[in-house]
């Protein structure tokens, strides 16, 4: 387990009906954070999606955003933030255009931990992809490269970077009373690949 207090990096995507999307990675905050590595996970954040890109259509952009909260893994809540300086929108280079939104490639996060029997993993869904992409009932060679490129980007070859990309488990809260019942808590990523098989979105819009 790791520490207590988490960067949190949200990636805004645009460019297709039903946008925007938003994609967030955690990363963990030693002693409360610094400037300097909050700008450090943007970075890491925006080159994963540079090197990703190929599988984007041209409509598609992702902006990763400046403004970096610090939040509590126990509670979820809001403990101060960095606004450093913003990255460069990233924009598709794939010339066909997207499919259904729906369709996303799969980002896997392994851990080395392990939790009643199960070793804990994240995932992350990657698109809107474009059409080129899509055509096949299993993720293409070419995805799948693609993929592994954005996951070295995030995790670095050498874990842990600084700061290291962390998956959060969610705090659960009684829904009447809303108290804690069950605190969050992070673990520490050590190794990325791509999925087996593409990952569906359903949006809370629909």
């Amino acid at each position: 387990m790791a520490s207590s207090q988490l960067y949190r990096v949200r990636t805004v995507l645009s460019g297709w009906q039903g946008a925007p999307g938003l994609n967030t990675f955690y990363f963990q905050a030693l002693s409360g954070g610094n400037a300097t590595d909050a700008l450090a996970a943007v970075n890491r954040v925006r080159g994963s999606w540079d090197v990703v890109k190929s599988v984007l259509s041209a409509a598609i952009t992702a902006q990763t955003q400046g403004q970096v909260d610090i939040i509590s893994d126990t509670d979820g809540s809001l403990q101060t933030s960095f606004n450093v300086t913003q990255p460069a929108v990233v924009t598709g280079t794939c010339g066909t255009a997207a499919t259904v939104a729906q369709v996303a490639g799969g980002l896997e996060l392994f851990t080395a931990d392990v939790v009643d029997g199960r070793r804990v993993r994240g995932r992350s869904n990657i698109g809107p992809l474009c059409a080129t992409f899509t055509g096949s009932i299993l993720p293409p060679t070419g995805l799948n490269t693609a993929l592994d490129a954005m996951g070295v980007a995030l995790v670095t070859v050498s874990p842990p970077a600084t700061p290291p990309l962390v998956i959060w488990h969610r705090p659960v809260f009684n829904k009447v009373t809303h108290t804690l019942i069950r605190p969050g808590t992070n673990w520490q990523v050590t190794s990325s690949s791509h999925a087996s098989k593409f990952f569906s979105i359903r949006s809370r819009r629909d």
